[in-house]
């Protein structure tokens, strides 16, 4: 048909095609994998034409380019098949099938006689997950419509080697007559991994990885729910990849509803607020999503206006009203953004907020509102089962982050065992010594170190005994000063405010803090994740709460200052420096 072209994948080391009467796009393949692909108009001819394009185009990704026809046969000799991976030690695949016998079938096929072969192949519904976790080990989904290639699921799991990655994806090739206008295929080394991969990509998972940070949502659409999924994992650290060279074919074209992709990004954004509680999800749903739509709307009208006045060729309209018309009917789901997925890992950041320890914390306590910020930022949403706070004294700041856990707090102090938080069903306190730890080695989910590292003359034995009870694939957050601190931040105020040793003694510090040089020589590598807090403007409030004025005083200037330091604090970027840091680690799974 005119309106379609045929997609036809050739290795070139067995040679090509001659011409065909309608046009085709040419997969060129060298060892196994596709190097390049030619769009070849329509004609009976001799494949030289052809052969010619295709040399030019592998050899742009292989070699000089205007490799010689003749020479195809020796870049494919050239380029030798890579040795087969081994597998991990339990691969499941799961194929998901809507009921069509044949497809499936030849999927099963496919599976079995692929280079390396699963232990155990399952059939399940076309929506069902978190069913195969209990398999364990590694499981890799595929839709029956797929074939895949011989050697896509040993390509799909070499990266499980590393014992780090959560989660990989592979790449979806079609073949056969699909519309003229369809994209190109993908080929290369695939997008970064924190972008999720799309809809009809195959993916893999480790289960224990899948386990820590809570399984797929089942409330949301289906192809929303493995990137929203894959957006968790990167966000605790876990490594995610894309494997382009893990390829299942797709006979005819692949299903593309830009609406559906519209509603499954709102769908996340909302889910992602509700599980953090941060603004910037919802403000991306509310704002920034509406008004990328509107601007491609503009973008289409002007291509339909130049069309006819001959300024640009006149094409296919795009359905105007398709992208605006899924995002208005995904809003009906806006109840995701207020309620997360139980059980959930970390609190949300208002519930955490809302609990702040520090007396008086809308005025001499703001700053302590602004270290939980910074702690949630870089705190991973894991379902922590275990949690052993370091030197937490009576804030209870663990108990608060991760309120399912089984939260242990140790301190040097007894008395502290008499506050509320400590009486929770859910913790215990013991006085324990940070540099000698009465707990056997991976004991712990996570374990917090908040403002104690710069209070241990030892702080290396302590690190290394919080990093010794952490629990492979587990995470460590801690937070203290850093180089920016001073006493005060704004000289102006020295007057009233104690200076550096006066306010290092008050804390009983014995140094004033840590740098991210420091924190990698304690623990042996940079943190993986930094958020700082108390910028230049919050700064004022902070000291004001320190200073040698009468609480009362304290209490009245920190609300007469009150709107610019909310300003500050609401304004201040992610990514900005301030006079303190939350950083956090996680241990490899090795």
């Amino acid at each position: 048909m005119a309106d379609e072209i045929e997609i036809v994948h050739v290795d070139v080391g067995d040679g090509l095609p001659a011409g065909a009467p309608h046009p085709r796009r040419v997969v060129a393949w060298l060892a196994d994998a596709p190097v390049a692909y030619v769009d070849v108009p329509a004609g009976d001819g001799h494949a030289r034409p052809l052969a010619d394009a295709v040399a030019h185009r592998v050899a742009e990704v292989e070699g000089p380019a205007g490799m010689p026809t003749e020479l195809l046969g020796a870049a494919a000799l050239r380029r030798r098949p890579e040795p087969v991976a081994p597998l991990p030690a339990a691969v499941t695949v799961v194929i998901r099938s809507a009921g069509d016998a044949e497809r499936l079938q030849r999927c099963r096929a496919a599976i079995g006689a692929g280079s390396r072969t699963p232990d155990a192949v399952v059939v399940s519904r076309p929506d069902a997950r978190t069913e195969a976790l209990g398999a364990g080990g590694v499981i890799a989904f595929v839709e029956e419509a797929l074939e895949p290639h011989r050697r896509w699921l040993e390509r799909l799991c070499a990266p499980f080697a590393d014992p780090d990655v959560a989660a990989v994806a592979g790449l979806v090739l079609e073949r056969g007559p699909v519309p003229v206008d369809a994209p190109p295929p993908p080929l290369g080394a695939g997008p970064p991994g924190a972008e999720a991969p799309p809809p009809a990509a195959t993916l893999a998972v480790r289960a224990d990885a899948v386990t820590r940070v809570g399984p797929w949502d089942e409330r949301l659409t289906a192809s929303a729910r493995d990137a929203e999924l894959w957006g968790r994992l990167h966000g605790a650290r876990w490594r995610v990849r894309h494997a382009p060279e893990a390829i299942a074919f797709h006979d005819g074209p692949l299903p593309r509803r830009p609406e559906d992709r519209v509603r499954a990004e709102l769908e996340r954004l909302l889910v992602a607020h509700a599980r953090s509680g941060a603004a910037r999800p919802l403000a991306a749903a509310l704002l920034r999503q509406p008004a990328s739509l509107a601007s491609g709307v503009v973008r289409e009208l002007g291509a339909r206006a130049r069309g006819p006045l001959g300024i640009a060729p006149l094409r296919a309209g795009r359905p105007l009203a398709a992208g605006p018309a899924a995002y208005l009917r995904g809003l009906s789901r806006a109840g995701l953004a207020s309620a997360a997925p139980q059980p959930q890992g970390r609190a949300p950041l208002p519930a955490f907020l809302a609990r702040n320890p520090f007396p008086h914390p809308l005025t001499e306590g703001f700053f302590y509102r602004e270290k939980m910020r910074a702690i949630h930022r870089v705190a991973p949403d894991v379902a922590a089962r275990s949690v052993l706070e370091v030197g937490g004294g009576r804030s209870g700041l663990a108990r608060l982050l991760y309120p399912a856990a089984h939260v242990t707090t140790i301190d040097m102090d007894p008395e502290h065992a008499s506050a509320p938080v400590h009486r929770d069903p859910l913790a215990r306190f013991l006085v324990a010594d940070a540099t000698d730890l009465p707990f056997p080695d991976a004991s712990f989910d996570v374990v917090t170190m908040l403002d104690v590292l710069e209070h241990i003359p030892d702080d290396r034995a302590a690190a290394s005994e919080a990093w010794r009870v952490l629990k492979p694939g587990g995470h460590l957050l801690a937070s203290s000063p850093n180089e920016r601190w001073r006493s005060p931040y704004h000289r102006v105020m020295a007057p009233i405010c104690p200076g550096d040793e006066e306010m290092i003694a008050r804390w009983v510090h014995v140094r004033r803090g840590y740098t991210i040089a420091d924190y990698a020589a304690l623990f042996g590598r940079p943190p993986d994740v930094r958020a700082d807090f108390i910028n230049p403007v919050t700064a004022v409030c902070h000291d004001l709460a320190f200073s040698h004025l009468p609480s009362r005083a304290r209490r009245a200037l920190c609300t007469a200052i009150a709107p610019a330091t909310w300003l500050g604090y609401a304004l201040q970027p992610r990514g900005a420096r301030g006079t303190e840091s939350a950083v956090c680690w996680r241990k490899p799974a090795a």
